[in-house]
């Protein structure tokens, strides 16, 4: 059985619905339901009578609550003594990171604290926001490090998270480039020759990000996809590889953009991203461990009133990097 049936099925009783409960756990109602239905395959019997309205329990969801939730306790005062015997130098802080940023943003944040004198160990863990979601509030990490556009807001419960701005970024239309350093692909194409482009294979965060900056496009578009991805790191391989324009962090590709394997095929099709910083709000102050993560959220924040080094840094090399094959 997996623990997090049990907290997805008190959620469902505290909430009194399966959609309440899966926005409170920051899951789709879907996935929320299915592993409802996993747990009751556990027990034996449904848990939930599904077609009673207004929500009820079966007569063997009743007889499980208690017990699901004094196992609950039990595991979570385990985890506690565990935590407790654990030295301050054996329990590095956990951060979770959105994918991407273990490449680009995270080595100059880590740079950061470096050259403040911070050098406490830090396990990094990839996490997309369900995931990290879960990881916070089980306390399996400590911080979630992730890209949020400033008008797309993540959808995180801010009673039980905050989070602060640490840099910022900037997400652009990628072209990989010839060995003479000219774009493979020209921008904006035309009817009968549309521009390649490389799609998001999935509709998340990022999918959502792209539609709204290819909608407010400031000149038209004729763009045909030739293949999707639902990995970053998938889609600057193939965008490598000459398949199709495709939008990525800047700080995810610097290197290529040094080299000239890549470059930005127009500005104005660019968006600023800020790398935010997430933790719970329940975390419970005192000891060691939080003494540590309290020092880093507070030495991570940004407090330049200007753009970040990071920013002035991806403004140059992209200034450097925008080839004349963006013909708009």
């Amino acid at each position: 059985m997996d623990v997090k049936w049990l907290d997805d099925f008190l959620a469902v009783v505290e909430c009194r619905s399966f959609t309440r409960a899966a926005r409170q756990r920051n899951t789709s109602q879907s996935g929320l339901s299915r592993r409802i239905q996993s747990l009751e395959h556990w027990v034996g019997g449904s848990l939930v009578d599904r077609d009673a309205h207004p929500f009820r329990l079966t007569d063997m969801g009743n007889r499980f609550l208690p017990l699901a939730t004094n196992l609950r306790s039990a595991l979570m005062a385990v985890r506690q003594l565990c935590a407790a015997d654990v030295s301050e130098r054996d329990a590095p802080v956990t951060l979770a990171v959105a994918e991407g940023l273990e490449s680009g943003m995270l080595p100059i944040l880590l740079s950061r604290l470096k050259e403040q004198g911070i050098t406490t160990p830090v396990r990094v863990v990839i996490k997309n926001l369900a995931a990290a979601t879960a990881a916070l509030l089980e306390g399996e990490a400590d911080f979630w490090l992730t890209l949020q556009h400033p008008q797309l807001p993540l959808v995180m419960d801010e009673e039980a998270f905050e989070a602060v701005t640490v840099a910022h970024d900037r997400l652009s239309l990628m072209v990989g480039t010839a060995p003479t350093g000219r774009p493979l692909h020209m921008l904006p194409g035309t009817r009968e020759k549309p521009a390649p482009v490389i799609e998001y294979g999935t509709d998340d965060y990022f999918s959502q990000v792209v539609g709204m900056q290819l909608a407010a496009a400031p000149t038209r578009l004729h763009m045909q996809a030739t293949c999707a991805a639902d990995s970053l790191h998938s889609l600057r391989a193939l965008v490598r590889q000459g398949l199709g324009l495709t939008f990525l962090p800047e700080s995810m590709v610097r290197d290529e953009l040094q080299r000239g394997e890549l470059s930005i095929a127009d500005l104005r099709w660019s968006t600023r991203l800020d790398i935010r910083l997430v933790r719970p709000r329940s975390a419970a102050s005192g000891d060691s461990t939080t003494d540590v993560t309290d020092l880093l959220w507070d030495r991570l924040q940004l407090r330049e009133k200007g753009p970040s080094s990071m920013s002035a840094a991806m403004g140059t090399l992209a200034r450097q990097s925008v080839r004349v094959g963006a013909n708009v």
